[in-house]
């Protein structure tokens, strides 16, 4: 008499399932980090840019009050705004000028420096226009956006030499371009002479 033999069958995963699943894995994985690195590049430079138009928002407001820049002797009379210089493309100044008031045009050399921004993790000032005149690569533009009481209205000014020569004013509206650090993300600080800023 013959004896039954039993089959017994084991589910597994063959060796050519296993190497693919791992790969998709690692795909996937890939995919995700790579996505990650960019989301957050974009997002530190959207905090950047936002933080560039604050401080210009927070100039205005000073400008607009009776802020003083000197506890020792009070000036209530000094304008208050951003500097920005081409050379210096990781940072930007948040400065008091006492030599504004009275209809007097801008000079750096009036200015006191408040505080000193620097950019973070790698973002850089890519151009600067004030209304059709852009900084392109020359490392001579300078801009400065001031705000003067009583009037809420953006001062723009811009100088194209080296030093502290003539400053051209009456400009309708500015551009801060920042990019980060890979150049892979942008955004746009616009202010606009009626004191509008917005970030695009």
């Amino acid at each position: 008499m013959k004896s039954k033999l039993s089959h017994k069958f084991v589910s597994g995963f063959t060796l050519i399932e296993l190497m693919v699943t791992v790969g998709i894995f690692a795909f996937m994985t890939a995919l995700i980090l790579a996505r990650y690195s960019s989301f957050n590049s974009g997002t530190l430079l959207t905090n950047t840019a936002y933080d560039i138009a604050l401080t210009i928002r927070q100039a205005q407001t000073y400008g607009m009050s009776v802020m003083t820049n000197n506890a020792s002797s009070p000036n209530f009379s000094s304008a208050y705004g951003v500097y920005f210089n081409k050379s210096t493309t990781s940072l930007f100044k948040f400065v008091a000028n006492s030599g504004m008031y009275g209809g007097n045009t801008y000079s750096p050399l009036s200015d006191s420096t408040i505080n000193t921004y620097n950019l973070k993790q790698g973002a850089t000032i890519k151009s600067l226009c004030a209304g059709n005149i852009c900084s392109g690569s020359s490392q001579n533009f300078q801009m400065s956006i001031m705000f003067l009481r009583p009037d809420p209205s953006a001062i723009i000014s811009y100088s194209t030499s080296n030093g502290n020569g003539a400053w051209s004013t009456g400009i309708s509206s500015a551009q801060i371009v920042v990019t980060s650090g890979d150049g892979s993300n942008s955004h746009t600080i616009v202010i606009r002479q009626n004191g509008q800023i917005s970030v695009q």
